[in-house]
């Protein structure tokens, strides 16, 4: 039910903000909803905390399920007239196209790059948090609790603070010079989780972990609107991406964990390592720039 309600939110709540502004405004909009996201994530993980310390292990779930109800609230006060679907597909002030053929879309060859480019990222990006974790609770067992709290809050935090800045640079340079950084940020936590000095040192190492996150959840939605405007397939593309990326991310939590159960838990961040060269290759020498091919449509 989790993975239902997160793939299925995360890509309408983009939609619904392209439909809103269109694409001119849509960095905007994309690094506002992704700050506010990472907002709510870092006091829902420092309050369902709280709560389950204080009050019981049952009270952040009672909580979460009163908190659908102002969250349901905030969805009814969208009006769905102001979904503006032709401004959606760009195509203010002409008559409205027809949505590009599926096979066009199959053939796209730069969201084809993008697509492998995410799966590498979350291969190596979504089994490395729960790996320090375990390797927490195994070396510093008095400590792990409160450091596994603030290894979720600090990067949330973090994410918060630039994703504005990082939506705002995406506008104005480019795409790729961001993800560039992302995936080399993915690269150094990998091999700075490796080393492990102590445990707040993990804590530190997480800042990287909120540059990957602004970068990457502000510069999908935007990547996508670039490679399928004027298609009237976001919504679709940008599914397939989330679904091909969760995959990577399962993938990666299956064959890492049985990696480091079998050799440890520094050979598992060496091949998370590794995986991380790959995806950075991968953006250096196939992926594209997309923001000057969007704007030469316009």
């Amino acid at each position: 039910m989790h993975g239902i309600t997160g793939g299925a939110v995360r890509t309408a709540i983009a939609a619904i903000g392209l439909g809103l502004v269109g694409h001119r405004a849509y960095h905007t909009r994309v690094g506002r909803n992704h700050r506010y996201d990472s907002l709510g994530n870092a006091a829902t993980a420092a309050g369902m905390g709280a709560l389950g310390y204080f009050v019981s292990p049952g009270a952040p779930f009672l909580a979460a399920a009163g908190l659908c109800v102002p969250a349901s609230f905030a969805l009814w006060l969208i009006d769905g007239n102001e979904i503006d679907y032709a401004r959606a597909r760009a195509s203010v002030g002409r008559k409205e196209p027809k949505a590009a053929r599926w096979h066009e879309i199959a053939r796209n060859r730069p969201l084809l790059i993008f697509v492998l480019c995410l799966f590498l990222f979350q291969f190596a990006n979504a089994s490395m948090l729960p790996l320090a974790g375990e390797r927490l609770a195994a070396d510093y067992k008095t400590e792990s609790e409160i450091v596994v709290a603030a290894l979720v809050v600090v990067p949330q935090l973090v994410t918060a603070a630039i994703a504005a800045w990082i939506a705002r640079k995406a506008d104005e340079r480019g795409r790729k010079h961001l993800l560039l950084a992302a995936f080399a940020a993915l690269l150094a936590r990998a091999v700075l989780f490796a080393v492990a000095f102590g445990p707040w040192f993990l804590v530190g190492v997480q800042v990287l972990g909120g540059l990957t996150a602004a970068v990457i959840g502000i510069l999908t939605p935007l990547i996508v609107a670039d490679l399928t405007k004027g298609t009237g397939r976001y919504n679709f593309a940008l599914g397939t991406v989330g679904m091909i990326a969760g995959i990577g991310a399962t993938i990666s939590t299956t064959a890492i964990g049985f990696l480091a159960q079998i050799l440890g838990f520094t050979a598992g961040f060496a091949a998370l390592a590794i995986v991380a060269t790959l995806a950075l290759a991968a953006v250096w020498w196939l992926m594209p720039e997309t923001v000057d091919a969007a704007r030469a449509e316009e």
